[in-house]
């Protein structure tokens, strides 16, 4: 996959449909050099944001560089980085979590860096 590729998608926040930011998250991750050990950590970081999302459309933007692959997803009422639990298991699967808010919405931006040759 090129430097600097960027993927955007979108999908209804209904829970039989919760996976399919892991799917795809799964799948641009195969084609970095992304342990996959740190991809699953990845996925399961990025569904336990999206059962916070509740029955809103979820968005997904993924970014891969050269040192790492970033997954933001959202919009979120409210921050949900704010709930200690899901902060530390958040935390705990990623190397970096932030949140940015915009029109009053929150976004939050999963980080994992990539190994360097």
């Amino acid at each position: 996959m090129s430097e600097n590729a960027r993927i955007s998608l979108d999908w209804p926040g209904d829970a039989d449909l919760r996976q399919v930011g892991t799917l795809v998250l799964g799948g641009v991750a195969a084609r970095t050099d992304a342990p996959v050990d740190r991809v699953e950590e990845l996925g399961f970081a990025l569904e336990s944001l999206a059962r916070e999302a509740g029955d809103v459309r979820v968005q997904l933007d993924i970014a891969v560089a050269a040192d790492r692959l970033v997954a933001t997803i959202g919009p979120f009422e409210t921050d949900p980085l704010a709930d200690d639990a899901l902060r530390r298991v958040v935390d705990g699967l990623t190397d970096e979590a932030t949140t940015d808010e915009r029109d009053g919405l929150h976004r939050v931006a999963l980080t994992v860096l990539l190994p360097q040759e």
